[in-house]
This record gives structure tokens, sequence and C-alpha cells, in this order.
């Protein structure tokens, strides 16, 4: 409580100039890219997509512990007569049950099979998520699916809104480089952890180094002592170090199809799509896929990927990035990228599908009546096989065929994307949304 009061008397000069306080809570130390994946950073991209918004409305406080700090500073903003709200950017089931601010919360939620899943794509007890979002004044998603999924389980008790991200204006800047040309060559830097089918032999290895005498001696004297030394004998005597890859910059020419997939994610079979692609495009020299994967990608998921692309008679190429990437080397992959793969059985929209599509980029999607942000003008659908599956295949041969052959259709579907995701998802369509929301939730507050 002490802590959290010091907290808040930091901010005293803004609380008594400001009509509404907004507490948030981000884990801000350590290393990014090392955290990549871990539960407390799921919801960067929905901190770092609305942060602005709410800048610009109020005073935001960030904390540094919701558990000590957040009650802390609602108390004492309460104490001088002004109102605050919590703002939670991590899914309901993980926040903190025992914060007494008044609290909303943004995130993604899906419901796949009658289990429900969030954040890094667990399991969710329905009870838990239920009792979790009952403790929230009201809550928004960004997609309609989650929306309903949410609205049900509460029985339409806990007001929901369905606000996408404001990303179009970040990625729309992205044209000032030539995304809606017919550029044939592009390329994109790496540190070069990732497999690559024109690369066998990019392929890094841990490196051990030996452990001096001395401290050979002193570990297999204290192994002796507690009797496991078959167990540790080689852990002591052996230093593992560092995964050593090599800095690579991906020369791309040709049509590119990128899919953006987390590992864990049930809902993308992204073993198949390889199948597929390779299955349409096995003589096309100049047809390239990339997966770029996201969150924590175990060496398992980084063997099992080696079987597929190991096929010495294809001629396309096929690209697995397993690194985060930094936001400008990510840019490098929005504009070197043809076609953004939405290969979701979920129903529920990723951020990076508006990210490319802002970018002027047409998709290749499943015909969801979900996605209504999805045409004929923007996107080419996939063929539905039976009532839950769909094929990519003859979706691959019309997008290569009219990138290839028919620039002017390209072109203009490729503005279709753009001029879209400007009317879903710019900061000013956002905005208005967005305060619409807050101002009848701040309206019931105390």
């Amino acid at each position: 409580m002490q802590l959290s009061l010091m907290l808040a008397k930091e901010y005293f000069f803004f609380l008594t100039f400001c009509i509404m306080i907004y507490i948030v809570f981000y884990k801000k130390d350590g290393n990014f890219a090392n955290r990549i994946g871990l539960d407390e950073i799921q919801n960067y991209a929905h901190f770092k997509d609305f942060r602005p918004l709410l800048e610009k409305r109020g005073t935001v406080v960030y904390t540094k512990d919701p558990l000590d700090q957040v009650n802390g500073v609602y108390k004492f903003a309460k104490h001088v007569g002004e109102p605050s709200l919590y703002i939670s950017f991590s899914p309901p089931d993980q926040d903190f049950s025992n914060i007494i601010s008044p609290k909303i919360f943004i995130c993604s939620l899906i419901k796949y099979q009658n289990q429900y899943f969030s954040g890094s794509n667990q399991f969710i007890s329905e009870d838990l998520l239920r009792s979790s979002i009952n403790t929230s004044l009201a809550g928004i998603a960004h997609c309609v699916s989650s929306v309903e999924t949410i609205s049900n389980l509460t029985n339409h008790k806990v007001p929901m809104a369905q606000i996408p991200p404001p990303i179009w204006d970040s990625y729309n800047k992205s044209q000032e480089q030539p995304t809606l040309e017919d550029v044939s060559s592009n390329t994109i830097s790496t540190n070069g952890n990732i497999l690559d089918t024109t690369i066998r032999k990019l392929k890094p290895k841990s490196v051990y180094y030996k452990t001096p005498i001395k401290r050979k001696i002193e570990a297999i004297r204290t192994l002796y002592k507690i009797k496991h030394l078959p167990k540790y004998l080689k852990k002591y005597l052996y230093q593992k170090g560092s995964i050593h890859f090599f800095p690579t910059k991906l020369e791309l020419q040709g049509v590119v199809f990128t899919a953006v997939i987390r590992p864990s994610n049930s809902f993308k079979d992204w073993k198949k799509l390889i199948v597929d692609f390779i299955e349409v495009f096995k003589n096309k020299e100049d047809a390239i896929l990339i997966i770029k994967m996201v969150g924590q990608v175990n060496e398992q998921i980084k063997e099992s990927c080696i079987p597929l692309l190991r096929q010495k008679s294809i001629k396309c190429r096929i690209i697995i990035i397993f690194e985060h990437l930094p936001e400008s080397n990510y840019k490098q992959l929005v504009r070197s990228t043809s076609f953004i793969l939405n290969i979701s059985s979920s129903k529920t929209v990723g951020n990076s599908l508006l990210e490319f599509m802002s970018a002027g980029k047409p998709a290749i999607s499943p015909n969801y009546s979900e996605l209504h942000m999805l045409s004929t003008e923007n996107t080419i659908y996939a063929q539905k096989t039976n009532q839950d599956n769909y094929s990519l295949n003859e979706a691959f041969v019309q997008a290569y065929e009219m990138k290839k052959h028919n620039r002017a259709l390209y072109l203009s579907m490729a503005k279709a994307a753009n001029d879209s995701m400007k009317n879903y998802c710019s900061s000013e369509i956002i905005e208005t949304k967005f305060f619409q929301f807050l101002d009848k939730i701040e309206a019931s507050l105390p």
C-alpha cells in the first residue's frame, strides 16, 4: 500500500488537472526479444496500439506491479476527488482478482469446439473465465466472434464492444516505400534463426565449452556427496554456450505468400500449409512461402519442420523465420509480401492480417461471415471442401497468375485492401468508437 501511494503522489500534479485517470500495467523491464511468447507480453500489441488514444483522452498512470500499485493509485485518486479506471490488457483469466479499482479489459478470446482459449492459447476453465469477466465493468474485443463468446458466457450482463486496434496509420506509412508497385526484388534482414530451402546448411548448433579443472574437481566432490554423480556429471563438467546463428539477408524475387503463425495455436495448421504449397508450386522457382513464427519456438518445433522441407525435387522456396523481428525488419517482411495468408479455423481476426492489409497486401482467406472486413475486392477466398475445412490450392494458383500476369487487377486489390483497413482500423475511426464506449462506461462510475 505504501509503495502504491508513493507512485500515485508522483502523478499528483497531473491528477489535479485531468478529467480521467487511466491505470495500466505493462512489464517493461528485461530484453524484449527474450520475452516474446511469455504471458506478460502476449498482449503487448493491444497495449501498444491503444496507449496513444488513452494518452490523448486523459492521464495514463503506468504501474509496475498490478497486485500492489493499481489499488494504491485508485485509492489516492479517489482521495483527491479524481475518477479513475483500470484498463487491463490481459485476458480476464490472467488478470488479478483482488483489484478493487473499476476495470475494463481489452483482449482476444476464442471459443473452438466448446473450449475457450486466450493469451498463450491454453485451455481455460469456463467457470474461471466467467467469474473473471464478471469482475469487470465492461470489455473490448477485436472481432465479432470474441464479443459474442464473452457476451454469451455472462448472459450479456457485461457490456462489450467490438473495436479493432488502430493499426492502419502505422502500416499505411510503409507505403512511402513502393508497396503497390510491382517490385521484383526485396530484402529482409534476419539474425539467421531461420530455415530456408535455398540455404541447406544454415542450421545453428549448440556450442559447449570445457570447464576448468578446478571446477571439475569441486563438482565431482559435490556430486559424490549427494549421490547423483551419473545424472549431473555432464551438467557440471561442461558449460553450455549460446546457440550461434549467422546474420542473413533474404533476397526475395517472385510472388511472396506470407503467414504469421504461433506454433502453439491449434487453429492454424502450418504443416498442412507447407504441404499444400509444395503440391501447387513445386515446379515454380519464383513462388515463395514465408512462415513467420511468433512466440516461443522450441527445438522440437524447429526439428519437425526439417522433414517437410527436405524434398530435393521442389523448385519453390520456403522460408521459416523463428526469431523476433524488430519493427523495421518486420515492416521489410510486410513490404516484401505479395499476399497475406489467413489459415485460421477460429474465425477470429489476427493483428497480422490487419497489418499486412493496411500496407496494401491482398489476403487469401476462408470466407467466414465473421470477417466482414474482407470482400472479393481485397481477398481471394479459399475453396470450401466441407463444413469446416477449406483448401488454399485454387486460391494459390489464382493469386500467382494475377501477380504475374494481371498487374492492374493486383494493384486494384492492393488498393482495396488498404482502403478497407482505413475504414476499419484507422486511428480516426477507432478513436470515435473507443471514446464513445468509454463515455458510457465512465458515466456509470461512482
